[in-house]
């Protein structure tokens, strides 16, 4: 692949755009000199600046119908509009890695590009030039990554990467220095997550925090402002002398990672936080609740120990075994 310019579709959440990175890694290893951009929902290019050894630049998702990650209502147009005029040449390669097309390619057509590829449905009478079926079986780094075989890009290579920034380490450990905990072993807990469905309950959560404390380790408890009840929940539950260290709505992506990187353990709903754990190789414990571990779970199995098939009706995941799983880990890593 030779120097040309690429856009990639992805307007997705955290912990997709994490489960990108294999695909845009094998892109930049195969045209390390190619321009890639990322079009994604606004909060996204941040993320891109974590990465500059990859992304070039970046192009906020402007919204489109179905699409409901990017709604943005009566502004829609205007969006659009905005959205088209930041494109000042057609793209030499369009790939569209949102999802499987059913809406996105119809909002890809829209593009100036050369040639376009990435995904279409399972069921597609045809499949264009460049593009693949979309694959249901896979987990979803591998997933993401078979869009790039088409192009002549293919890696074996689905390790996820977050990078974490001398800045980053010094306000994680001001956080903790704050709280009293410089220095001292902990574990991340991560109680929070989009959808009551997906989120397993605050009860087995506690159980948790009160069974690291006992192991000796603080707990420190994440998750974005709008997850402040969750954490309210949780102070009410677990046992009066082992309070956890609050960080809800304190931490930015690269504060959170440098938490994460140098926790002993995880323990999280299936989240964006189970992702960054995935890519510091933070030993983890994911509970499953209404997804699929097949397809979200880290790839690393020993390291990274999902709990819960999330199917419809299911038991949850038992308290005992996320206990024993984490505490497993913690010794694993002693």
């Amino acid at each position: 692949m030779g120097a040309i310019d690429i856009a990639v579709i992805r307007a997705l959440h955290l912990g997709d755009l994490l489960c990108t990175i294999p695909a845009i890694r094998a892109l930049r290893l195969a045209g390390p000199r190619s321009r890639i951009v990322l079009i994604g929902l606004p909060w996204a290019g941040d993320f891109c600046a974590r990465y500059p050894h990859y992304f070039d630049g970046f192009l906020p998702f402007p919204g489109w119908p179905g699409i409901p990650e990017g709604d943005r209502g009566d502004q829609a147009i205007r969006a659009l509009r905005e959205f088209h005029g930041a494109i000042p040449r057609p793209f030499d390669l369009l790939l569209q890695i949102h999802g499987d097309g059913t809406y996105m390619n119809d909002f890809a057509g829209t593009i100036p590009a050369r040639v376009r590829g990435g995904f279409v449905s399972a069921d597609a009478a045809e499949v264009p030039a460049l593009h693949t079926r979309y694959p249901e079986a896979l987990p979803e780094p591998l997933r993401v990554l078979s869009a790039t075989v088409p192009l002549g890009v293919e890696s074996e290579d689905a390790s996820l990467e977050l990078p974490v920034f001398d800045l980053d380490r010094r306000e994680a450990r001001a956080l903790l220095a704050a709280a009293g905990a410089a220095n001292q072993p902990y574990a991340v807990v991560h109680p929070g997550g989009r959808g009551d469905d997906r989120r397993w309950p605050v009860d087995g959560f506690a159980s948790v925090v009160d069974a690291l404390h006992a192991r000796g380790l603080r707990v420190v408890v994440t998750g974005v402002s709008a997850e402040r009840p969750i954490a309210d929940a949780l102070a009410a539950k677990v046992s009066g002398s082992r309070a956890f260290i609050d960080l809800v709505g304190r931490t930015s992506l690269g504060t959170m990672a440098a938490l994460v990187d140098e926790a002993q353990v995880v323990v999280t709903n299936d989240t964006g936080t189970s992702h960054i754990a995935a890519a510091r190789q933070t030993p983890s414990v994911v509970t499953f609740v209404g997804s699929d571990p097949a397809r979200w779970a880290p790839l690393d199995r020993e390291r990274h120990v999902p709990v819960g098939t999330g199917a419809q009706g299911a038991p949850l995941p038992a308290a005992v075994e996320v206990i024993g799983a984490a505490l497993a880990l913690v010794g694993a890593a002693a």
